[in-house]
């Protein structure tokens, strides 16, 4: 285990704690069960990061590849799940699109399992194996970004018309998106060959508490205190990441 693979472990630790506390806290059974989705997708992904990041044989790499993977596609599926329970806006246009959403995300899978044209291919940095990108990639960055924009749209539009605790749910999600999976983007620049250093592992856990945080802020008072904890250790790490990406 080297420092930079200690980021997506921390993460996928936190995914499945929060998992557990949205279970045990439950509201809403659909908009629990996206969410679940999505961190699922979000572990997954985590974890294969890491165990790409912990390895130093290729074979192990190619094969960790193929579980990091399998969480990548299906987070645009599952934030857009989420976002469309959350509006309860289930117009004609929105199912289609949940549809086919999950059809993208069985597609790409297709692509990288059968076809060989997304992700399929490893390259060695600094920080550990990270895959490269093919011409499925692309495909899937189109899409990843269409969905991902659409779902702050509606979002947006949905802080617009509500008022008071709502509101300020809504908002944590719309701007915990924002932050969140916007530094996921850094997860680009690996697949490119551009040596880079990810954060997007760490930035998406900013979008899981501050939707976990709308959720059940009302039931529990110490969770202020447990979200400042976890950010204080988070943050702990990014700078020690940061210095050692430096003096490398």
């Amino acid at each position: 285990m080297t420092i930079y693979s200690i980021q997506p472990l921390l993460v996928f630790i936190i995914n499945i704690f929060l998992i557990l506390l949205v279970l045990i806290n439950n509201r809403n059974k659909n908009i629990t069960l996206s969410y679940i989705l999505w961190n699922v997708s979000m572990a997954i992904w985590n974890l294969g990061i890491f165990l790409l990041y912990t390895t130093s044989d290729i074979q192990l790499a190619l094969k960790y590849n193929h579980l990091l993977i399998l969480g990548t596609m299906f987070i645009f599926s599952t934030t857009f799940h989420f976002v469309y329970n959350i509006v309860d806006k289930k117009t004609k246009l929105n199912k289609i699109l949940l549809y086919l959403a999950y059809v993208f995300s069985f597609l790409f899978l297709l692509f990288h399992f059968k076809f060989n044209i997304l992700s399929n291919e490893i390259e060695k940095y600094f920080f550990g194996y990270y895959p490269l990108a093919n011409v499925g990639d692309i495909i899937y960055s189109i899409v990843f970004d269409f969905y991902l924009i659409y779902s702050q749209v509606l979002m947006y539009k949905l802080i617009k018309i509500s008022s008071g605790q709502k509101k300020q749910e809504y908002q944590y999600i719309f701007w915990g998106t924002i932050f969140g999976l916007g530094g996921a983007f850094t997860n680009f620049l690996p697949p490119f060959k551009i040596e880079f250093y990810p954060i997007g592992n760490l930035t998406t856990i900013f979008y899981s508490i501050a939707v976990a945080y709308a959720f059940i802020r009302v039931k529990m008072v110490n969770l202020q205190y447990l979200i400042r904890k976890i950010l204080e250790y988070m943050a702990i790490l990014s700078a020690t990441i940061v210095f050692n990406i430096l003096i490398v």
